[in-house]
């Protein structure tokens, strides 16, 4: 999936990566089967997609952000994102909950999932 990235980048455009804290079905553009395709991987990604794209990131989570700004510099922070049909996505996620719902709990890259995705739907 991310030779897709790469190969966009060759032909001068600077795609957006959205990254979000999880899969809500309305976050998604299809018209008949909504259909996510997804693999695990890890902080790694933005290492390696940080000089080709733009991040668009709809994580509010504090110390996560915190964490992620280790990582890349070139982001925007918005307040909701539409996944188009074809379109990569990375889903940044706690592994567990957080002792209280909203709490602002210090977090590293072994507590949370990191997924390349994209959205595979008719």
């Amino acid at each position: 999936m991310v030779e897709a990235v790469k190969e966009a980048s060759k032909q001068n455009i600077k795609p957006i990566m959205k990254i979000l804290p999880s899969l809500p079905p309305n976050a998604f553009r299809f018209s008949n089967m909504l259909r996510i395709v997804c693999s695990k991987t890890s902080f790694e990604i933005f290492e390696s997609l940080k000089d080709l794209v733009e991040f668009n990131i709809a994580v509010r989570h504090k110390p996560t952000l915190d964490l992620l700004s280790k990582y890349i510099t070139n982001y925007r922070i918005i307040n909701e994102a539409m996944i188009d049909p074809n379109e990569l996505f990375i889903v940044l996620t706690l592994m567990k909950r957080t002792p209280s719902p909203g709490a602002d709990v210090e977090v590293s890259e072994n507590d949370l999932l990191v997924l390349l995705c994209k959205n595979d739907s008719i």
